[in-house]
């Protein structure tokens, strides 16, 4: 399974990249200890470019860290909502690029971020630093979450995403 997740990473990173430059987060899943699921939509997630692994800031998480007591695993989903896209998929009747993936890890515990960690948030956000709402929500990011990346799934839309991946998308199958 890692050897097909590493094969993929690179298309996986541009899905990612896709995701967050039309709807500015991805969806984060966990599960508590009772065994209900959580979302939480996660907006500073960034993938390492060689390895399967990622991280994010964890700053508004309430409920998340509480689940990561008792259940380490993660599903984090991008799904690009361009809509010219998705216009384009309609009237061609398939998708030229993926319409989204899945990836499935284990998280690990919050620890100090790094500079460089750090610069890559500033540098993402920085056109948006003299505005009020910047400083009230990212004044502060000082801590990072790891998640290390052992699966993924495509999002599977029938015929529409035929080819988009490899036979991977009728493996899983999963919507």
């Amino acid at each position: 399974m890692a050897q097909t997740l590493e094969s993929h990473w690179p298309q996986i990173r541009r899905t990612f990249a896709a995701a967050l430059g039309t709807s500015f987060h991805f969806s984060m899943a966990s599960v508590d200890d009772q065994g209900n699921p959580h979302i939480s939509p996660i907006g500073s997630l960034r993938l390492d470019k060689n390895r399967t692994r990622g991280y994010y800031f964890e700053l508004f998480t309430k409920k998340m860290p509480r689940n990561f007591q008792t259940n380490q695993r993660v599903c984090v989903m991008a799904v690009p909502s361009r809509i010219r896209s998705w216009l384009s998929a309609l009237i061609r009747g398939r998708f030229k690029s993926p319409p989204g993936v899945r990836l499935y890890g284990t998280v690990g515990e919050v620890r100090e971020a790094t500079p460089e960690e750090k610069v890559w948030w500033e540098r993402r956000t920085g056109i948006l630093r003299f505005l009020k709402g910047y400083k009230i929500l990212w004044s502060d990011l000082s801590h990072v979450r790891e998640i290390h990346f052992d699966d993924w799934a495509p999002v599977n839309l029938g015929p529409m995403t035929q080819g988009c991946w490899d036979s991977r998308s009728k493996k899983k199958g999963a919507s």
